[in-house]
């Protein structure tokens, strides 16, 4: 069966006998073919499967095997894969789609003038006898274009994020230490303010190292980093208030007599000034940004440490592996075993 489904969010607002509608896109059913493989049609030229770039067939899979006497073992080498074989026999295609599955790859699917990209979700398999296997396969749809489907996921670029925000701190420092010595009192006025800057900006540093560590809450990670962030717009707001208040370090330096002392405190004011304003207006930038990639709508973020597939993701945050297409859908991937360093988003159900 072919067909699917468009989405839309419709709402009946009160008074009004007109639905308000809003088309969300389409998706595709998923398609169950069920059927019958026996060995006796199998043997025929014209009903022969090919197989391509599977393991090598052992010889319990060869149409001589009952032949021979020989009925158990296993079907594929543990090992090494083939361009073509020829698949004859009924337990050859079982375990054909049954490896298609365990891998997990994307697949694409043909049918007459159909095609879909998806993945073998389940499968079952009847047996009247080894020779005869009632088969029944389902595949999940991701897509219908001639080409494989691309998922984007959001992203948030964190490590730009830290190098603007340390930069931009170390941009006030320096305009700070221009003044050091030379307007004491100015300088101890915005000293604590600075202080109180850089620790908000550990706190993000913080935040942001959590990102890459194996495993963290998303949800949590997000609201430190957002928190950080206020905290750094709101004490930059504070600097600036507290150069406002007083004397500036213009005047204190003109108290001291100095037109080269009057020019450098001159100087480091404003950069002062300048470098907390873009602190400031970075920080708000950045809250907007993260805002906006939603991150909290994730279970979790990890790097894979090697060995780890898609199926045990899947059962660890679901608590089954059956959801490890929704996570390979969701992060591009193509099959359940990822390389090791990879970063998975687990996205909520």
């Amino acid at each position: 069966m072919w067909g699917g489904d468009q989405r839309l969010d419709v709402n009946y607002y009160p008074g009004n006998p007109v639905a308000d509608t809003q088309v969300i896109g389409p998706t595709w059913k998923n398609t169950v073919i069920e059927g019958l493989w026996s060995d006796i049609f199998l043997y025929d030229d014209r009903n022969k499967a090919l197989l391509a770039n599977f393991p090598r067939l052992q010889d319990a899979a060869r149409p001589d095997a009952l032949a021979g006497g020989l009925t158990g073992g296993d079907t594929f080498a543990s090992s090494g894969s083939v361009p073509d074989q020829d698949a004859r026999r009924a337990r050859t295609l079982r375990d054909a789609f049954t490896l298609m599955r365990k891998e997990g790859g994307l697949l694409q699917v043909e049918w007459g003038s159909v095609v879909r990209y998806g993945f073998l979700t389940s499968d079952s398999f009847r047996h009247l006898r080894e020779q005869d296997i009632e088969f029944e396969i389902e595949f999940t749809w991701i897509g219908d274009t001639p080409s494989k489907p691309k998922f984007k996921p959001p992203s948030i670029d964190m490590l730009s994020l830290l190098k603007q925000m340390l930069a931009l701190m170390d941009d006030v420092i320096n305009s700070l230490l221009t003044a050091v010595f030379k307007a004491n009192m100015w300088l101890a006025r915005v000293n604590q303010t600075i202080a109180k800057l850089g620790s908000f900006v550990t706190d993000l540093l913080g935040a942001l190292d959590k990102l890459v560590s194996f495993v963290f809450a998303p949800s949590d990670v997000d609201g430190n980093i957002r928190g950080a962030l206020t905290s750094i717009r709101l004490a930059a707001r504070d600097l600036l208030n507290t150069m406002d208040k007083g004397q500036s370090a213009v005047i204190e330096g003109a108290l001291l007599g100095s037109p080269a002392v009057i020019a450098m405190n001159y100087m480091a004011e404003a950069n002062l000034r300048r470098s907390t304003m873009l602190l400031a207006a970075q920080a708000a930038m950045q809250e907007r940004s993260i805002a906006a990639a939603n991150i909290s709508e994730l279970l979790g973020v990890f790097a894979t440490p090697g060995g780890v597939t898609l199926r045990q993701v899947s059962t660890r945050f679901y608590g089954t592996p059956d959801n490890w297409g929704l996570i390979a859908k969701f992060n591009g991937l193509s099959g359940s075993i990822v390389p090791r360093g990879t970063v998975i988003k687990v996205p909520k159900l």
